[in-house]
């Protein structure tokens, strides 16, 4: 990735906490169509003060520095869509903008579908589990739907597990009132004999 489009993606990043509702919108549907193209297969783990002492070659370092951007983007992105899909506003965060609840809402079941394995997942699975306990079916469905997508791709077993508590934990809640949808994606988890 050369400078120049890192730059105009740095820009959209900027327009999804847009006031004007559509710009917003299509910006953050944008930017999750970006992040499931750039991001890597792996988790990014930031180098250590060690390894930042050390000498590399200059691919090393622009390898290092694309990921500490992409990271440094994604997580910028995140909190925006986590704040902006989160029901109820605090005082604080009234007067920014961003996408509407529902599109943000589809932005985070996009990211955890297309990038369970990626960096952030606790905070995109922690902003959509709570949607399973409400009221509104549509978009415990939609959070069933992409909860299960991740739990099918995950070949670990590690997000199942995460997922697993966190629902367990809505479900205790809650009193046992989630809705039903909510323990659809683990039905179909398959368990070893050893």
């Amino acid at each position: 990735v050369t400078a120049i489009p890192a730059m105009l993606l740095r820009e959209v990043a900027k327009l999804v906490e847009d006031r004007d509702k559509e710009v917003a919108r299509v910006c953050a549907l944008s930017m999750v169509l970006v992040f499931r193209d750039v991001c890597p297969g792996y988790r990014i783990r930031p180098p250590t003060e060690k390894e930042l002492a050390m000498k590399v070659t200059k691919e090393t370092q622009k390898l290092r520095d694309f990921e500490a951007g992409l990271l440094k983007m994604y997580q910028s992105f995140v909190r925006t869509v986590v704040r902006c899909g989160g029901g109820k506003k605090s005082r604080s965060q009234r007067g920014k903008g961003g996408p509407e609840a529902g599109v943000a809402l589809k932005c985070l079941c996009a990211l955890l579908e297309g990038l369970p394995h990626f960096n952030f997942r606790t905070d995109v699975l922690s902003a959509l589990v709570p949607h399973l306990g409400f009221q509104d079916s549509a978009a415990a469905e939609t959070v069933a739907d992409a909860i299960a997508g991740a739990i099918r791709a995950d070949k670990a077993g590690d997000l199942t597990l995460e997922a697993l508590h966190m629902v367990a934990q809505l479900v205790k809640q809650t009193r046992c009132s989630a809705h039903p949808a909510s323990l659809r994606p683990f039905l179909d988890i398959r368990f070893d004999e050893g």
